[in-house]
């Protein structure tokens, strides 16, 4: 499965920090994120990703071993926070969405441990009119079918140290969505590293 944007810049910053220190691999890095931003037509996150690449390339150039790696850790941070902004620009987005319709119900479409589909609709009986995509999926906690949500947004401290008790660590390798029960108190979550959106009325036969 093809992998985003998003996640393609977190996985070679991982690379690159996993081979902290070997020159071959940050040149492998900085072309495989020239790459990537090749391929990006979002302006400001394009903007962003340039950016990263023109301090890494700096950074390779640093003589001091400690330095360069340091400098190379700090882009590291940068490229998470990265990846989370982008991911709270689409729930934002997502969520405004869902006001305007009253979207509540949603069920998975598909789970192949890469991605989650959830699929959204008023009467999940003959149609649907959104589908919420999570990639690089690293841990989910809600039903296994249907249930309503009426709020996605990111999952505070005092909830993520909650599921931690289940998640065993996966809470720190995406970002942790909290999805709220549109009736009651109940909540899910999904850690991922990217989540997009697709708003399409898609009947079922």
């Amino acid at each position: 499965m093809d992998q985003s944007f998003v996640v393609k810049v977190k996985d070679i910053y991982e690379f690159i920090t996993i081979n902290s220190g070997n020159i071959a691999a940050y040149s492998k890095g900085i072309l495989d994120l020239k790459e990537v931003y090749s391929t990006v037509t979002d302006e400001e996150f394009a903007k962003q990703i340039l950016d990263i690449i023109t301090t890494t390339e700096k950074a390779i150039a640093i003589s001091n071993p400690k330095d360069r790696d340091d400098s190379i850790a700090l882009q590291y941070i940068k490229v998470k926070q990265f990846v989370k902004d982008y991911a709270s620009c689409v729930l934002s987005e997502l969520q405004s969405g869902l006001e305007k319709t009253n979207i509540e119900d949603f069920t998975i479409k598909s789970n192949d441990g890469y991605s989650l589909v959830l699929a959204g609709s008023f009467d999940q009986c003959y149609y649907h009119d959104v589908e919420v995509t999570f990639s690089d999926l690293q841990f989910i906690v809600c039903p296994g079918q249907f249930f309503s949500v009426g709020k996605f947004r990111f999952a505070n401290e005092a909830e993520i140290d909650s599921i931690s008790k289940i998640t065993h660590g996966f809470e720190r390798e995406g970002f942790v969505v909290c999805m709220e029960e549109a009736f009651g108190e109940a909540k899910y979550f999904i850690i991922a590293n990217e989540v997009s959106v697709k708003w399409e009325k898609v009947l079922h036969y």
